[in-house]
């Protein structure tokens, strides 16, 4: 079983606000077979889940600035284990993509650890620039009282760098981020309720707050709002218009190509999750400027039109900002998704 919601490194952020709920869905079904949890000292988490039909493997890489989430169908031979997850094939794309990234490692039944390697494979693993996280090594095996404490503390220190992002933008004066600040407690009020959705679709016979994933969630959720604050401030936007942007309501976008050699070409990524029932979204392509700050991307997937429509996505950029907006894209995500926002661009 693949978990859908696939995290390739290329997304860095990935909606993760709603995408470990909707993990957790699906891998709250299987929790009565038998799961193996290993961490390295960073906090790195893999979890092999063992079972004759759905075996599956997942490592969560927590980075300063991004989670990376790899899930994958489970292969086994001996002590060693392996599983692949794709990058995302984009619903405009006829084919499977032929890159992503491999976990690998051995199991050491004895001392209770594992080794891990982590790779991307594939022709577009070097082309995409993408360097593999702090990831490697040895996992020891972890229990449940174990598990909890380090998911607290890793959610202390969450805490921590969303109070420091608060500071650092207190005397910035931006629309964007008023408008983000005002929001701070109802989103702490999604936050709470999507962690306490992950940690009972995880466990259903324990408290919410007694359950690891619980706070994994919040420390997620609190990373996100911190690099969303750092974002729309605009007080460390890295030059130029390729990398990620992020928007405030669970949207990911991903410029991976804005080649010296096609000026008037942008490639995109963009991705969703939108609000507490995780519609999903995801579209990518290459977009043509037809403006210097504007660039527009019309579908030539003729079973995605709409009503003869095709689908079709404006990129506005306006400083640290990109505005997109989206018509006749319903073929390419939920009923309640949809891709238009501002998006700030995310420091690297």
């Amino acid at each position: 079983m693949n978990i859908l919601l696939r995290s390739g490194w290329s997304f860095p952020l990935r909606c993760l606000v709603s995408a470990l709920a909707v993990l957790a869905a699906g891998a709250g079904q299987l929790l009565a077979v038998p799961s193996q949890y290993y961490m390295d000292e960073r906090g790195n988490e893999l979890l092999l889940l063992e079972d004759d039909e759905v075996p599956y493997g997942t490592l969560r890489v927590i980075a300063p600035s991004r989670t990376l989430l790899i899930t994958g169908d489970l292969m086994k031979e001996g002590n060693q284990f392996w599983f692949t997850m794709p990058d995302e094939a984009a619903l405009n794309q006829d084919q499977e993509p032929d890159s992503g990234w491999k976990v690998a490692g051995t199991v050491d039944s004895a001392k209770n650890s594992a080794q891990v390697k982590v790779e991307r494979y594939g022709p577009q693993a070097q082309a995409k620039g993408e360097n593999v996280p702090p990831s490697q090594g040895l996992y020891r095996r972890v229990m449940g009282a174990e598990r909890l404490r380090r998911a607290r503390e890793e959610n202390e220190r969450a805490e921590g760098e969303l109070l420091s992002a608060k500071e650092r933008v207190s005397a910035v004066d931006h629309p964007g981020l008023r408008e983000i600040l005002k929001s701070e407690s109802a989103w702490n009020d999604e936050r709470m309720e999507t962690a306490r959705m992950v940690a009972e679709s995880m466990e259903e016979q324990r408290p919410p707050t007694e359950v690891p994933d619980y706070w994994h969630t919040m420390a997620e959720l609190g990373r996100m709002r911190a690099q969303l604050l750092i974002a729309a401030s605009g007080i460390a936007t890295p030059e130029g218009r390729n990398g990620a942007y992020m928007d405030d309501a669970g949207g990911s976008l991903g410029l991976s190509d804005l080649s010296a050699d096609a000026p008037k070409i942008l490639r995109f990524q963009i991705s969703v999750v939108r609000g507490p029932t995780a519609h999903t979204g995801a579209l990518s392509g290459v977009a043509k400027f037809v403006e210097p700050d504007l660039a527009v991307f019309v579908d030539a997937n003729e079973e995605a039109f709409d009503e003869g429509n095709p689908a079709t996505l404006r990129f506005r950029f306006q400083g640290h900002e990109l505005i997109v907006e989206a018509e006749h894209t319903s073929y390419y995500h939920g009923a309640r998704a949809y891709f238009d926002g501002t998006y700030y661009r995310v420091p690297e």
